[in-house]
């Protein structure tokens, strides 16, 4: 508890929970103080006054995620600086949204200095401050009224990205790189002494490795927009929204010399790169398959039909993906089996295609016994009985036919499927460029992607990865080289307002309406 209130330094702040740091120049705008200061997200609140012992900022939400029983916001400030918001997912009601101009207030003894035991709010600093809020309110209140409040804006993910500018040379070593991965990404030793990866790197280059792991694309897209940290592997639901908020940086495929033989059929794909200019580097990728408990659903499943079925005589055993994301997989089936809706890209729906993939996935709802996210908790359920026909990866078909607690099959339907082709890309604001790009270049290189390949269950991106020893079967298994499978695949990309298919006569359901629709979905 100490530690998380009172962090003793930026990076502790930051890696254990998620913190709103701000220094210099940026603490004085926020905080009228020149120092390190710690803002808890759940410690901010939208409201439309601000009390004698508050202080308080206005901005605009650019980022809407809704995570499980909360709802994450990312605020612009008027001073620039980004700011996040932890709020109650409540049915009642939806705090705001992307591209609302809000005000936010927090109790000036939650702003803490890091390292320091004491708030921002000093006497001194206090009567100077409250002075300064009290005209900022006023401003504020003078604009909003001839501006107006509330009104709806863009997603974030329409347009043109940013310019920012992709590092140009490699410098010194900056002696560490912090780093947001999923589980099995970023392996130290400490899960198993016979997997690590990251002391290696350390040796090699100089650069000690600080992991974040994350659990939801939405999780890392809101820890990135900490500039906290310099890279992270980002599956293609969170990719663009990372480009096109400016929070991650084109890459310079020259400074990763290992970039060169990534397979490539990987390369320049609409979920990690824009216009033709690379954002990041492939890393794995796998397809969401159709498993089924082969002693309880006969006749054997060919089509995505057996999971959407109205009437399924697998009510409650059957499972799906939990994540917005998973309107696509409705969406694919819909593509297929109804012509009639024009649908051309799953992640493209304009709104009466949308509507029908949610009505899709409602009426599923009725049938499924659980959504899952946590892998082990897919395979728990199928070697209990719980589930006996639903999406699945890989790995989890892997193991459990190694358990052989229950006997089950995994096929890509004839519909095609989705599926994930993870991006390490590099925060635009990265305070290790240099080490950024040596993980970058580290994490596919033959011998350790062959390893992350291996340990986490998916195709390698790198191509020389499948002449390691040990892997040949590794690849066989995941079609690591096999594009003509790779190419039944729809890869997550994150939902846009422009048409991903190339429309441009009507807008798309972009992923904060995804998000919001789930919600709905799930009840």
């Amino acid at each position: 508890m100490q530690v998380y209130e009172r962090p003793a330094t930026d990076f502790v702040a930051g890696f254990v929970g998620t913190a709103n740091l701000t220094t210099g120049a940026d603490s004085v705008a926020v905080h009228g103080v020149d120092a390190t200061v710690s803002l808890r997200p759940e410690r901010i609140q939208i409201s439309s006054t601000v009390a004698a012992d508050e202080r308080g900022a206005s901005g605009v939400v650019t980022d809407v995620a809704y995570v499980g029983s909360q709802i994450r916001l990312v605020v612009r400030l008027d001073s620039g600086i980004d700011m996040i918001v932890v709020t109650p997912n409540t049915a009642a009601r939806q705090p705001a949204a992307t591209g609302d101009q809000i005000r936010l207030a927090w109790k000036a003894e939650h702003a803490l200095r890091v390292g320091a035991t004491e708030s921002v709010s000093t006497e001194g600093e206090e009567k100077m401050n409250r002075r300064k809020l009290a005209i900022l309110v006023t401003c504020l209140g003078l604009a909003l009224a001839s501006a107006g409040c509330g009104s709806s804006g863009t997603s974030g993910t329409s347009g043109a990205p940013p310019k920012i500018a992709a590092l140009d040379k490699l410098g010194k070593p900056e002696g560490s790189v912090n780093v947001i991965a999923w589980a099995g990404y970023a392996e130290d030793g400490s899960n198993d002494p016979k997997v690590d990866w990251v002391h290696p790197f350390t040796k090699a280059t100089g650069c000690k490795v600080n992991v974040k792991v994350a659990g939801t694309s939405d999780e890392m897209v809101t820890l990135m927009k900490t500039n906290q940290y310099d890279v992270v592997s980002a599956s293609g639901d969170a990719s663009l929204r990372l480009v096109y908020s400016g929070t991650v940086a084109p890459v310079n495929t020259a400074l990763v010399p290992n970039y060169a033989t990534i397979f490539p059929f990987l390369k320049n794909r609409a979920w990690n790169s824009v216009g033709g200019t690379a954002y990041g580097v492939p890393h794995g990728w796998g397809a969401n398959l159709l498993q089924y408990n082969t002693d309880v659903v006969k006749p054997a499943p060919t089509s995505w039909s057996s999971v959407f079925a109205a009437n399924s005589p697998y009510k409650g055993k059957v499972t799906a993906y939990d994540s917005p994301i998973y309107i696509a997989d409705a969406a694919l089936y819909l593509m297929n089996t109804n012509k009639s809706l024009g649908i051309k890209n799953p992640y493209a729906l304009d709104d009466k295609q949308f509507a029908a993939a949610v009505a899709l996935l409602k009426q599923q709802k009725a049938n499924v016994g659980e959504y899952w996210s946590d892998y082990t908790k897919s395979v728990q359920s199928f070697e209990s009985g719980g589930s006996v026909l639903g999406t699945t990866w890989q790995v989890i078909n892997n193991l459990i036919t190694s358990d052989k607690k229950v006997k089950v099959n995994a096929i890509l339907p004839a519909e095609g499927s989705t599926g994930w082709s993870d991006t390490w890309m590099v925060a635009a604001k990265a305070p290790h460029p240099t080490c950024a790009y040596k993980w970058l270049d580290w994490i596919v290189s033959p011998s350790v992607n062959a390893q992350v390949a291996t340990y986490f269950g998916e195709a390698p991106a790198q191509s020389k990865a499948c002449a390691e020893a040990g892997m040949a079967a590794e690849c066989a298994t995941f079609h690591a080289a096999d594009k003509p499978y790779s190419d039944k695949i729809w890869y997550w990309t994150t939902p846009t307002v422009a048409c991903l298919d190339g429309r441009t006569d009507t807008k798309c359901a972009d992923y904060t309406k995804w998000t919001q629709a789930w919600t709905d979905i799930k009840g």
